[in-house]
């Protein structure tokens, strides 16, 4: 669906990603970075509330 497919030299069709597909998997990639440091975020100061000895 998101492959564009390229004639080589020799002859044989590849398919490589296309630039919406490229596009996607940033995407996906900044949403999964930006969920994870909120949710760092959000535990750590929810521990720091918590009188836990020990923890770091």
């Amino acid at each position: 669906m998101y492959q564009s497919t390229i004639e080589v030299v020799a002859g044989k069709p590849l398919a490589y990603p296309s630039t919406q597909a490229f596009s996607i998997i940033v995407l996906t990639a900044a949403m999964l970075a930006v969920v994870s440091i909120a949710l760092s975020v959000y535990l750590k100061r929810r521990l720091s509330s918590m009188s836990i000895p020990n923890l770091v």
